[in-house]
């Protein structure tokens, strides 16, 4: 029998938490210079979007997490937050108007970032279930160290695509890779 670390579902996990954390590390960087620089807003601006992803994220994530958890399963919660950030970033890639991307980013977007903590608290349920109390911390840390490899290779993909290819491209990868993840 094949390790519970290396079995279907806990690559899948693995390569969830890779997907979603090349998502964030595409996005979230090149955000502020996408509102800068592409839709031509003020610092003050791009500031305020920032704060209103913060705190709806925050607001977000307590409501929902105490709500899930009474759930069964989690896969379609996260396979609808994942649908709701290809719409956010669709609409990045798609619309300049400050006012559709500002609320599009608080409303949609900071929504969709749920799909992080929710693919988290999956896979603690996995690990309980199906690994030995003591492989859960090496099943924790190979799931943090996709965040890990996101962040190292999403920024500068991120700044690439936004470079040579424009933000439409950029923010369309992100959309597609949501997709995935749904």
């Amino acid at each position: 029998m094949s390790s519970p670390l290396f079995r279907p579902v806990a690559l899948g996990i693995y390569l969830l938490f890779f997907i979603v954390g090349i998502v964030g590390a595409l996005v979230l960087p090149t955000f502020s210079l996408f509102l800068a620089k592409e839709i031509g807003v003020r610092p003050l601006l791009v500031g305020l979007v920032f704060g209103g992803i913060a705190l709806a994220s925050i607001a977000y994530n307590h409501w929902i997490g105490h709500w899930s958890d009474k759930l069964a399963d989690r896969r379609p919660l996260v396979a609808s937050f994942c649908v709701l950030g290809f719409i956010a970033c669709a609409i990045f890639a798609l619309s300049r108007n400050y006012w559709l991307v500002a609320a599009t980013a608080i409303l949609l977007f900071s929504l969709s970032m749920v799909s992080f903590a929710q693919i988290m608290a999956y896979s603690l349920d996995y690990a309980e279930a199906e690994i030995p109390a003591e492989r859960i911390p090496l099943f924790n840390a190979i799931m943090r160290a996709q965040i890990a490899f996101a962040w190292v290779a999403g920024p500068p993909a991120g700044f690439l695509l936004a470079s040579y290819y424009g933000f439409s491209l950029s923010y369309s990868v992100a959309a597609a890779l949501y997709l995935v993840v749904a």
